[in-house]
């Protein structure tokens, strides 16, 4: 199995030996419109949307395979959001000693099968310096994925957890990497990060801050009554200043256009006054 066939274009680093291959993939969403100063996606119920098809948690996917041989190759995944990267970076930057452990699990609560139990997947990251004789690695580190299944039990906060000592793993692949080749990796994930923000992120937070400002208009339009509390002269005024900060900020989206040419409508059905001149069309791209 190739690694183009595992993440294609969307890779992000790839760490490769004549039997282990480790690589990451980009998952990276924008975070929906509710909780769009989040940047990245949250999932579960926050981060899920019908109306731009949002539902999954912005992650970086690590695949590991292990070629063991013609047919028979073991493949493993874990998603790690942005915080966990940049965690495991910041550790590794401040690691004053040889050893390092740090591990994650992801229970899948809702895939529960007829037995009570869910898909779990494991990912624990080690630095072991020597040997069982004392003599030292010449790849430290040990990046172990596992999959298996866990019991799920709710706790007090409504959150669902795994069991304790209900995991039983059903294959494990575990890769070691170099000081430089782990270091690498991780570099280059908060590198990708970093850049990833920047080119979708900004973009993401000034549509967001003006279709909140469409909402509050919106809002603000009709009292706590259902009584209209707005005039023409006000429905003018507002509608003037957010078209003024669509176009400065450079947000003349779909999405965006989308809200506020409702507002438009809205405010001229409320006002009795065609307020249809103030209608946008969404800018197209340049190339």
């Amino acid at each position: 199995m190739s690694v183009a066939n595992i993440s294609g274009a969307q890779e992000v680093y790839v760490y490769q030996t004549s039997k282990k291959t480790l690589a990451v993939r980009n998952c990276l969403q924008l975070a929906v419109w509710d909780v769009f100063s989040r940047i990245h996606n949250p999932g579960g119920k926050k981060g899920k949307s019908g109306k731009d098809g949002r539902e999954f948690p912005s992650t970086l996917r690590f695949t590991a395979i292990d070629i063991a041989g013609k047919g028979d190759n073991k493949q493993a995944s874990f998603n790690l959001s942005p915080k966990e990267v940049r965690l495991l970076f910041f550790r590794l930057n401040r690691l004053n000693k040889p050893s390092f452990e740090w591990s994650a699990d992801r229970l899948h609560a809702f895939k529960k099968g007829q037995d009570g139990r869910c898909p779990m997947n494991r990912l624990t990251i080690q630095r072991i310096e020597k040997d069982s004789k004392g003599e030292p690695y010449r790849s430290p580190w040990f990046v172990k994925f596992a999959s298996g299944t866990a019991v799920p039990v709710e706790r007090d906060n409504g959150s669902i957890m795994a069991q304790r000592g209900s995991w039983e793993a059903d294959s494990e692949v575990s890769v070691a990497m170099s000081d430089d080749d782990y270091f690498g990796m991780l570099s280059a994930c908060t590198r990708f990060l970093d850049l990833w923000e920047q080119a979708y992120g900004i973009p993401h937070l000034r549509e967001g801050d003006v279709m909140c400002r469409i909402a509050q208009a919106r809002a603000s339009a009709v009292d706590e009554n259902g009584c209209v509390s707005i005039g023409e002269d006000s429905a003018r005024a507002q509608l003037i200043a957010i078209a003024f900060a669509i176009v400065e900020q450079d947000c003349q989206t779909k999405p965006v256009t989308t809200d506020f040419n409702s507002l438009v409508a809205y405010f001229s059905q409320l006002t009795g006054k065609d307020f249809s001149g103030f209608k946008l069309s969404p800018k197209k791209a340049t190339k």
